[in-house]
């Protein structure tokens, strides 16, 4: 009698491969799965420790560099050596400096506090600065800001280094174009966060500027350091506008952000990409 398939010794070797076989993908799949996750948690503290670096370097240079300075005026003012109008301007410098600090410490809050993680916190964080900081200018501001942005996770990062930029835009626009409006667009287009800061002013020479001094460089390396992208487009007397281009995680996100037109500031000469 011929035995049945199953009782062959071919069958018999033919099980034992495809069982080891089995066996042995199930724990490659499970030994790979176990290092993925090991590689994303060290990239997470590797990612923790270096925003801790960043915190505790910010507060170093800038908070502590504030609080000495606000001490030593202290000491200026309490002196009796000094006159009463010297004393008023000490404390009035004193002044001065506890709002700075304060403004930096709700920075450096706002970067770490998980809460505003996503674009539209972000946009309503630089709407308000960007409100304040002119408030004190001859400088209108405008806010264009699409209706609705998408929900991806920006890290502590991203919105620390997007705020400087931004924060140094508005700084240029208020110390050096002599302009009387400016305008603040947040939307997304083709996966990617748009921010731009576009004013009236006089204009410069993206060139010019960018070999005279480190503004526009350290901009455009802080946008380099995030995966971003910085472009500036103005010309003399045809006002400038820097955008601000920050591809998102999820790809799903693209589209055209709604609100008004955007304005045009001369015919788009000068324009040069970081």
């Amino acid at each position: 009698m011929l035995p049945y398939f199953w009782q062959t010794w071919w069958f018999a070797a033919l099980f034992l491969t495809a069982f080891g076989g089995a066996v042995g993908a199930t724990v490659r799949h499970v030994l790979r799965r176990r290092h993925e996750r090991q590689v994303k948690l060290l990239r997470q503290l590797h990612a923790l420790e270096r925003e801790r670096t960043r915190i505790a370097r910010d507060i170093h240079d800038d908070l502590g560099g504030s609080l000495t300075e606000i001490g030593y005026l202290g000491a200026l003012a309490v002196r009796d050596s000094r006159s009463l109008e010297e004393a008023r301007e000490q404390i009035a410098r004193i002044t001065e400096r506890t709002r700075e600090l304060a403004r930096r410490l709700d920075e450096t809050v706002w970067a770490v506090n998980p809460k505003n993680d996503t674009p539209a916190q972000l946009a309503t964080y630089l709407c308000r600065f960007a409100r304040e900081f002119l408030e004190p200018t001859a400088i209108r501001c405008r806010l264009d800001v699409a209706g609705s942005l998408p929900e991806v996770p920006l890290s502590a990062e991203v919105r620390h280094n997007v705020f400087l930029v931004v924060k140094e835009a508005l700084n240029n626009a208020a110390k050096h174009s002599a302009a009387t409006e400016l305008w603040l667009r947040l939307r997304t287009s083709e996966g990617s966060l748009i921010i731009e800061v576009a004013d009236n002013g006089r204009g410069f020479r993206p060139e010019a500027h960018r070999e005279a001094g480190n503004g526009l460089r350290n901009m455009t390396a802080r946008m380099g350091e995030i995966g971003g992208q910085l472009t500036v487009r103005s010309a003399p007397g045809q006002g400038a506008t820097m955008r601000l281009q920050l591809p998102l995680a999820d790809p799903r996100t693209s589209g055209n952000g709604i609100g008004s037109p955007p304005i045009r500031m001369g015919d788009g000469s000068g324009e040069r990409s970081a």
